[in-house]
């Protein structure tokens, strides 16, 4: 079976507004609140719910990553450390011992 777009009216919900619907909608199942004929129903959407949020949470780290990659010079890394900088109050730089960033 194939999800069809607008299948849950949840495409136009902001990520923070999904988080809020997955929470109710996981609530009323451990509360055994959703009627059985509806239980299928609900377990797709949070299912749904889920996937958008992980896409979005990936989608957002990949641009924070490369914020951070432009601010450290370029250098790819896995890991974030925070340090104060002379030029700015806090910054990310890609390794632990680096007491300086590329912008300092």
């Amino acid at each position: 079976m194939t999800e069809e777009p607008g299948e849950y009216g949840i495409e136009n919900l902001t990520y923070e507004q999904k988080v809020e619907k997955l929470d109710e909608l996981l609530t009323r199942l451990d509360n055994s609140e959703t009627p059985i004929d509806k239980l299928a129903e609900d377990v797709k959407l949070g299912a749904r719910l889920i996937k958008d949020l992980d896409k979005k949470l990936k989608e957002v780290e990949t641009e924070v990553r490369d914020a951070f990659k432009k601010l450290c010079g370029g250098t790819p890394f896995t890991s974030l450390y925070l340090h104060e900088c002379p030029n700015m109050l806090l910054i990310f730089c890609a390794e632990k011992s680096q007491d300086r960033c590329a912008g300092c």
